[in-house]
C-alpha cells in the first residue's frame, strides 16, 4: 500500500505541468503601458488563478536560473527568477513604443496571442 501511495504522489508531482518543458499561461488581462523615461513600452499582465498557481509553481522550480516569456512561440524576454513569482502579475518590458505595447496588450487580452513559459537553455 505505501509503495502505490509513493507511486501515485510521484506520478502527479512530475505530472504538473510547471515541470514541463514548455507552461501555456492563461491570460485574464493585458494592460499597455509606456515609460517616457526610457521611451519603452512594456505591458502589464495578469494572468487568470489557474495560471498563476503555474506560473508561481513554475518560478518555484527554477530559482536562480533564466527562463523564456515566449509570446506566440518567439521569445519576449530572458529574466533570470531570483525568487518565485506568487501574484498574478507581471510585466513584459523592453517594447520600442507605446504602439508595440498596445497592441501586443490587446492580442494577449484578447486571447488570439499565446504566452508559455520556458527554461531557456
Amino acid at each position: 500500500m505505501r509503495q502505490l501511495i509513493t507511486a501515485a504522489l510521484t506520478a502527479s508531482f512530475f505530472a504538473s505541468p510547471a515541470l514541463a518543458q514548455v507552461v501555456e499561461l492563461r491570460v485574464a488581462d493585458a494592460q499597455p503601458m509606456f515609460d517616457e523615461a526610457s521611451q519603452e513600452g512594456s505591458v502589464l499582465i495578469r494572468l487568470d488563478r489557474e495560471g498563476a498557481k503555474a506560473f508561481a509553481l513554475f518560478t518555484r522550480n527554477h530559482l536562480q536560473k533564466p527562463i523564456n516569456i515566449l509570446i506566440d512561440g518567439q521569445i519576449r524576454v530572458t529574466p533570470i527568477i531570483r525568487e518565485p513569482i506568487m501574484t498574478c502579475y507581471f510585466p513584459i518590458n523592453g517594447l520600442k513604443s507605446a504602439s508595440a505595447a498596445a497592441a501586443l496588450s490587446a492580442r494577449l487580452a484578447s486571447g488570439r496571442s499565446v504566452l508559455t513559459v520556458a527554461p531557456a537553455n
